[in-house]
């Protein structure tokens, strides 16, 4: 299966329409979908299926984290030599309750992790016990504070003219 990543698994303009009329909002369910969408029940739960299954919509609980909680960002690099199941590691990372988004990406660093501590005390005991693990090869983390929320990715897309260049992650 392709990820939302994947540039041939990008959504068309016809799907990012629907896509942008689903954000910002709760998802609503059965007939309330399907009026939304525009289409039948059963279109509509094939279309939240299909795109939960690529990656390109999923479910986020619509909380404002505290002021006090601390934001890291991780480069990971691994010491494969040490590391006999990979699919373990992996469970390992997408079961740890503080990571929110994990990234398996290339490069210098084989992981990027994004997660959420409840302090900075906290972020750093989850980093050094990260650390201590020996199939940790490297790692960098940065502590950050978030600028800006993109919520409505689907709008912003349809929004920008097809000769524009796509959105690079940073706006002024």
């Amino acid at each position: 299966m392709r990820r939302a990543s994947d540039p041939t698994n990008a959504p068309s303009r016809e799907e990012l329409r629907l896509l942008a009329k689903l954000e910002g909002r709760p998802l609503p369910r059965g007939e309330a979908l399907a009026v939304l969408l525009g289409c039948d029940a059963a279109a509509a739960r094939r279309f939240v299926t299909r795109f939960r299954e690529r990656g390109v919509l999923r479910l986020a609980d619509a909380v404002q984290a505290p002021p006090e909680s601390c934001d890291c960002v991780s480069h990971v690099r691994i010491d494969w030599s040490r590391v006999s199941d990979q699919a373990a590691l992996e469970r390992r990372i997408c079961m740890d309750p503080a990571i929110l988004v994990a990234d398996l990406i290339l490069g210098n660093s084989d992981y990027r992790l994004f997660s959420r501590h409840r302090d900075f005390r906290a972020a750093h005991g989850w980093i050094r016990q990260l650390e201590s693990d020996p199939a940790i090869g490297q790692m960098t983390t940065r502590f950050c504070a978030g600028l800006r929320a993109r919520p409505n990715y689907a709008a912003a897309r349809l929004a920008r003219t097809p000769d524009e260049p796509a959105w690079t992650g940073f706006e002024p």
